[in-house]
């Protein structure tokens, strides 16, 4: 759910007692009725219509508050907040820099309540394999947090490990590694290798290093995370389960198809059987382009059938449909037999699943 500004909630119910403030054409109660609008919309996870009220609310704030007034950040801030979850990052952008500006003015540049604006800024700023507007802004973030926190601490290491993962799923690019590797490693130190939040920091890591092909590292990493979320006195997490699916991508990759079994089986154990829902596999293969298809320019496709059994192999793959070059075939053979799924479970225990379909496309680069 969207953040809101603690400040300016306290403030709103007080808001009578700060009558003398406002300006003499400004109305209270429809800034209140706006606020509380946004609040309800917010809270009902609306944000559609959130918007447009937190917009208003920011505009008649400047003129009941001032622009130099925390209210007034606080107002501006949650208008970009509300931007950022209908995913309208050119606008959240411009009015985040314009927060940042009013957090400046009311509680000064090198003020800890900075800090969430930044790296919010940072993650609006993000553009694929060009890092350098959102480093700028994590960076200033984790400067701050360096001369109020200090280097090592835990609230470092957690900005430090949203730097990182912001760099790896939104610029998608290596400068992810320093901050992930500093959010590990002192996370690890001040929270201790058992900790979910360490846990977290470990994977992230992991899914670096499998991007990298580092995948000594990377199962390294996802097994010690899978220590801080595995617990038999509490339900499966997502993240859990997220962890045990990249170990069968490791393991897969590294030839050790035997030792990720115990994985498919693990991710097998938490999903239910949901009927009519698509059968995915944990891991696959890109089928490789027949060259004579491809030195003619042949694209097709085909539909292969085959069984998944109760160690989430592929049994018995075979060809339903055939569009294009006969080589297709082979090729599509040959990549469904390395997928590996997560097999179903009946009452406890792990059972093939006949009928599974998969479509491989053969298409040729623009």
């Amino acid at each position: 759910m969207v953040r809101v500004e603690q400040s300016l909630l306290l403030f709103v119910m007080m808001l009578s007692a700060f009558a003398a403030m406002a300006d003499e054409g400004a109305d209270l109660e429809a800034f209140k009725a706006t606020y509380s609008a946004y609040q309800k919309y917010t809270d009902q996870g609306d944000f559609d219509r959130a918007a447009p009220e937190a917009k208003a609310a920011y505009k008649m704030g400047q003129q009941i508050f001032g622009l130099e007034h925390q209210n007034t950040a606080s107002l501006a801030y949650n208008y970009g907040l509300a931007l950022i979850e209908i995913e309208e990052a050119v606008e959240a952008k411009e009015i985040l820099r314009e927060t940042l500006s009013l957090y400046e003015a009311a509680y000064g540049k090198d003020s800890t309540e900075l800090i969430p604006v930044l790296m919010d800024l940072g993650h609006v700023s993000a553009q694929a394999y060009r890092p350098t507007s959102q480093i700028k802004h994590y960076n200033r973030a984790l400067g701050l947090a360096t001369d109020n926190y200090g280097q090592n601490s835990q609230r470092y290491g957690r900005l430090s490990l949203e730097a990182g993962v912001g760099l790896l799923e939104k610029a998608q690019t290596p400068d992810a590694e320093i901050y992930l590797q500093d959010a590990y490693r002192i996370l690890r130190n001040v929270l201790g290798e058992e900790n979910d939040i360490t846990g977290i920091a470990a994977f992230q890591l992991a899914r670096f290093e499998v991007a990298k092909q580092q995948y000594g590292a990377a199962e390294d990493h996802l097994l010690a995370a899978l220590k801080t979320f595995e617990d038999a006195d509490r339900p499966s997490t997502q993240i859990e389960m997220s962890t045990h699916a990249w170990l069968v991508a490791v393991y897969e990759e590294t030839g050790e198809s035997q030792k990720a079994t115990a994985h498919c089986l693990a991710v097998g154990r938490m999903t239910p059987i949901i009927a009519d829902q698509e059968y995915l596999p944990l891991f696959k293969k890109t089928p490789k382009y027949p060259l004579a298809a491809q030195a003619r320019g042949h694209e097709g496709s085909v539909l292969v059938k085959f069984s998944v059994d109760q160690d989430g192999f592929v049994r018995e793959p075979q060809v339903v449909e055939s569009k294009g070059n006969k080589g297709f075939e082979s090729a599509a053979i040959e990549a469904a037999k390395a997928f590996r799924f997560a097999p179903r479970f009946v009452e406890g225990a792990p059972v093939a699943t006949g009928n599974v379909y998969q479509i491989f496309t053969f298409r040729l680069p623009d």
